[in-house]
């Protein structure tokens, strides 16, 4: 089965908050943080259940992350993002120049403030892609790889995928995975 090339481009980064809290209004960081923390919450049990399903390993890594800050409003800026992070109750604190350098040597030494955010995780996309297309075989999916949409059928119940081969699929659940080009997929 093809693994799909979008699922490669992810950087893997997996945060309870934004990166950069001084970049957004603090009316988006309201909306946005609560649901972040909740989907990062639910990224562990997430892993093991795919990791159980597929016996497969995705990646998953809880190593924490340093953040680094540039230019002459660096230590306001971390301060706001420590500040912001606090009050949502995600682990944050203040990290000396020197011990993000002592950690990891190659940072960007322009830096001139930074922060280490503990519960920070990542994820191997490609791993991780190829253990969730197990667990789906391995729970009984059906994987149609390079198989183009033509439409979508809502003349049936349920609605069918009708393929580009003319073939159509009927199922209780149906997944198209067509990313940003879903929308130009007729009858959705």
């Amino acid at each position: 089965c093809a693994l799909p090339i979008s699922s490669w481009a992810a950087a893997g980064m997996l945060v309870p908050g934004p990166e950069n809290f001084s970049a957004a209004t603090e009316a988006e960081n309201n909306a946005f943080i609560p649901f972040a923390k909740s989907s990062f919450a639910l990224y562990p049990p997430f892993i093991e259940e795919i990791e159980s399903l597929s016996h497969l390993p995705t990646g998953f890594r809880r190593h924490g992350a340093i953040e680094l800050f540039f230019g002459p409003h660096a230590e306001h800026d971390r301060e706001e993002t420590l500040r912001a992070n606090r009050q949502f109750q995600i682990p944050a604190e203040p990290l000396a120049l020197a011990d993000a350098f002592a950690q990891v040597p190659a940072l960007n030494e322009t830096a001139s403030a930074a922060a280490w955010f503990p519960n920070e995780a990542d994820v191997d996309p490609r791993l991780l892609t190829r253990a969730i297309l197990a667990a789906a075989v391995n729970s009984g999916a059906e994987l149609r790889p390079n198989s183009p949409i033509a439409r979508l059928a809502t003349d049936s119940h349920p609605p069918a995928a009708v393929l580009a081969n003319g073939e159509k699929i009927h199922a209780a659940h149906l997944i198209i995975a067509a990313g940003c080009f879903t929308s130009q997929i007729p009858g959705l």
